[in-house]
């Protein structure tokens, strides 16, 4: 039995180092989508995160988000603040849908669903509490330049509910939607490599 749970745990550390590697790559693969601001950028980097926590548990996704902003970070332009705040909104995706799916074992379709939703809520109360006061201290940018700037790309913001309304809930729920479909088309595959699957 211990040696058993032994090659599980190593399993899980070496599919968790190597989806870290692939997640933290595929972050440079991004695309701005209309007006949303420059510094909100999609990418399918948090497909490895969801794999890994799907096959061997909640830990493992989110160490591999972990992963990929830790790499991340030392090519920063944001003195890790966008990092930080990647982490701590792909991390309750990650998380959520993880231990939906490998704990209490909902569907895939299910455990995606409410994990888009809290991703969605997470990124609105994360941003109020946590990235603004941050860029307004560290990086001196006051919160009417943000929303200045980004009424100049989105004409329906002008405010911090409509920042809230119009770019950040519709940026999440996108993100959660091309999430579903590119975990919709890549989990059944993923399943038939039986090193990587529990």
């Amino acid at each position: 039995m211990a040696s058993n749970d032994k090659i599980i745990s190593t399993k899980a550390l070496v599919t968790t180092a190597l989806f870290g590697v692939i997640s933290y790559l595929i972050m440079f693969i991004e695309i701005n989508l209309p007006f949303m601001p420059y510094f909100l950028k999609l990418d399918l980097s948090d497909i490895p995160a969801l794999l890994a926590g799907f096959s061997h548990g909640p830990l493992m996704g989110v160490a591999v988000v972990f992963l990929k902003n830790f790499f991340h970070v030392f090519s920063t332009a944001t003195m890790g603040i966008g990092e930080l705040t990647n982490f701590l909104v792909s991390g309750s995706y990650v998380v959520v849908a993880s231990y939906l799916f490998y704990k209490r074992k909902f569907s895939l379709n299910s455990s995606l669903f409410v994990g888009m939703a809290i991703m969605t809520i997470s990124a609105v109360v994360i941003n109020l509490m946590v990235v603004i006061p941050l860029y307004e201290t560290v990086l001196d940018l006051p919160l009417s330049k943000t929303i200045e700037m980004v009424g100049e790309i989105n004409p329906l913001v002008n405010g911090l509910a409509s920042y809230i309304a119009f770019v950040l809930i519709p940026f999440n729920l996108i993100k959660g939607i091309v999430l579903f479909f590119a975990m919709m088309m890549v989990f059944p595959k993923i399943q038939s490599y039986k090193y990587l699957w529990r």
